[in-house]
């Protein structure tokens, strides 16, 4: 059973410890994709020149979703070699650090969104009805970000260098995920391959209905939400038959 009020002192200690000691402290967390965004965006006008609408915003809003799934898979790694102990001496759930973390992150993910749609409507953008499918899409970001990260935590604690495996496999899919550019710069064939990628439908369908009013076809709906629930499905499984070892790596 979720321990809720434990959870959420995780959350506050996370939140405590990842800015001691810092200068700007939490504002980092909300200075840091307009840090990403000033460089990707002066590469990408200036010597790549990409021809895409409202290019600014296109690339904030990927890296903001980016940024949570990089942050709540490390933190979870993070938390659990930090709190061996915590584990070992006690029967707290691994699932329940992962838990904290992601909500820890899905509140950054929140204010950084804040930021994000105060400058949206700044620079006079209209926010469509079709925006409100942005809520089913950020409901299945974190529970895919949270599922993934069960499994994420199980590799680490098992293989001493996956860490550094992690780091390589998502500069990788940085790159394999249209962030930085649109996704019809993908030849078709190569499409499909790419939105196997939940993170990367996400994305995608959010720049449609936020930025551009357009509304997913629902076959690609339907595509989305099967492969969000498979995800999550699995990487529970793999979790649940898993976790008792978890102590025995620790």
């Amino acid at each position: 059973m979720i321990d809720f009020n434990l959870i959420k002192e995780l959350v506050k200690t996370d939140f405590k410890l990842k800015y001691y000691g810092s200068f700007l402290g939490f504002f980092w967390s909300l200075l840091k994709p307009f840090l990403m965004l000033g460089i990707l965006y002066f590469v990408f006008t200036y010597f790549i020149k990409v021809q895409i609408p409202k290019f600014a915003l296109f690339l904030l809003l990927g890296i903001i979703i980016w940024n949570y799934f990089i942050d709540t898979t490390n933190d979870s790694m993070n938390s659990i070699k930090a709190k061996s102990k915590m584990l070992t001496k006690t029967r707290l759930s691994p699932g329940t650090l992962v838990i904290a973390a992601s909500i820890h992150n899905a509140i950054t993910l929140l204010l950084n969104l804040l930021v994000f749609f105060i400058i949206f409507f700044v620079g006079g953008h209209p926010l469509g009805y079709v925006s409100l499918y942005f809520i089913v899409l950020f409901i299945l970001l974190i529970c895919i970000v949270t599922s993934l990260s069960l499994v994420v935590i199980l590799l680490n604690i098992r293989f001493t260098d996956f860490k550094h495996i992690w780091d390589v496999l998502t500069q990788i899919l940085f790159w394999a995920t249209p962030i930085v550019y649109n996704l019809d710069y993908v030849t078709t064939n190569f499409q499909r391959w790419f939105l196997l990628n939940p993170i990367a439908r996400i994305i995608v369908d959010a720049r449609a209905v936020i930025l551009y009013n357009t509304f997913p076809e629902l076959k690609q709906i339907i595509i989305t939400f099967i492969i969000s629930i498979a995800i999550c499905v699995i990487c529970y499984y793999i979790y649940k038959k898993n976790k008792e070892r978890v102590l025995e790596f620790l």
